[in-house]
C-alpha cells in the first residue's frame, strides 16, 4: 500500500481547493451578484487557509522576515478588502447609506485581486523553489508541479478580472458582450496559459494583450523547463540506484569471498 506523507498532502488539499475554483465555482457563479462575490471570496478563504498550511508543512516558509511580514501584510490586505468590499455590496444593494456607489465596491474589489495576484506570486515562487531543491522524484514534486501551474492561471484570472473591472471592455466575448464573472476570466485566462485560443473572448487593449502574451510564454516555458528538471532528475535518480545496487552486489560478492577464504583457511589449520 503507497503511503502519502503529510507533505503530501499538504500540497493536494491546496490542489483540491484550485480545482474547487476552476470546476465547481462555474457552476454555481451566475453573474455579477452578491452571492457571486461571497462564492469568489469563499473560495478564496479556503485557498489562503490551504496556501498556508502547505508552505507551513513544505517547510518552504521565506527565510527573510521581511518577505514573511511582506506576504502576511498582503494576504490581510487581499482579505480585508474582499470582505469591506462584500459589506459594501449589502449596504449598496439595501440602500442604507446614502451616498455608496458600486464605483467604491469597484475599487475594494480591484485591491483584493491585485493583493491575491501578489500573494499567488510569492506562493509559485515558494513553490518553484521547493520543486528545484532535493535530488529525486517524488509525488510531492508531482503534486507541487501541478499546483503552481494551476496557481499560474489563477494568478493571470485575477490580473484579467481586476482589469476588466477597471476597464469593462478591456476584454470582451466575440460577440462584443463585456465580462460579467470571475469564472470568465478565469476561463480566458487557463485558455491563453494552455495557448488553446478558442477566440470565443479576447484582449481588447494593449494592457491586456501584453499580460496574455506574457501568460502563454510563461506557461510554455514552465513546461518545458519543468519537464526537463523531473527528467533529469529521474534519469539522475536511475543512475544513482543502478550504481547503488552495483556496489551492493560487489560488496555481497566480496563479503561471500571473504566467507569462502576464511572457511579454506580453517580448514587447513584443522588438517
Amino acid at each position: 500500500m503507497i503511503k502519502i506523507s503529510l507533505k503530501s498532502k499538504s500540497y493536494l488539499g491546496l490542489l483540491f481547493t484550485l480545482l474547487g475554483l476552476m470546476v465547481v465555482m462555474p457552476f454555481i457563479e451566475i453573474g455579477q451578484s452578491l452571492m457571486d462575490r461571497s462564492i469568489v471570496s469563499i473560495f478564496f478563504l479556503l485557498f489562503l487557509v490551504s496556501s498556508l498550511k502547505a508552505i507551513s508543512t513544505r517547510g518552504i516558509t521565506p527565510k527573510r522576515k521581511y518577505i514573511k511580514w511582506l506576504s502576511r501584510i498582503v494576504a490581510l490586505v487581499a482579505f480585508l478588502s474582499d470582505i469591506t468590499g462584500i459589506i459594501l455590496d449589502i449596504l449598496i444593494q439595501r440602500g442604507k447609506v446614502p451616498g455608496l456607489t458600486d464605483q467604491l465596491s469597484d475599487v475594494t474589489n480591484v485591491i483584493s485581486l491585485f493583493a491575491y495576484s501578489l500573494l499567488i506570486l510569492f506562493l509559485i515562487i515558494f513553490i518553484i523553489k521547493d520543486l528545484f531543491s532535493g535530488q529525486k522524484v517524488t509525488a510531492d514534486k508531482i503534486y507541487g508541479a501541478v499546483v503552481s501551474y494551476l496557481l499560474m492561471g489563477v494568478m493571470w484570472g485575477c490580473l484579467y478580472a481586476a482589469v476588466s473591472t477597471i476597464n469593462p471592455e478591456s476584454i470582451i466575448k466575440a460577440n462584443g458582450i463585456e465580462l460579467i464573472s470571475f469564472s470568465e476570466a478565469q476561463y480566458f485566462s487557463f485558455t491563453t496559459l494552455c495557448t488553446l485560443g478558442y477566440g470565443d473572448i479576447i484582449p481588447n487593449n494593449e494592457l491586456t494583450m501584453v499580460l496574455s502574451n506574457l501568460e502563454a510564454i510563461v506557461g510554455a516555458l514552465y513546461l518545458a523547463i519543468l519537464v526537463a528538471r523531473l527528467v533529469g532528475l529521474y534519469t539522475a535518480q536511475v543512475s544513482r540506484d543502478k550504481f547503488n545496487d552495483a556496489i551492493r552486489e560487489i560488496e555481497k560478492a566480496s563479503a561471500e569471498t571473504r566467507e569462502g577464504f576464511q572457511t579454506i583457511e580453517k580448514e587447513l589449520h584443522e588438517k
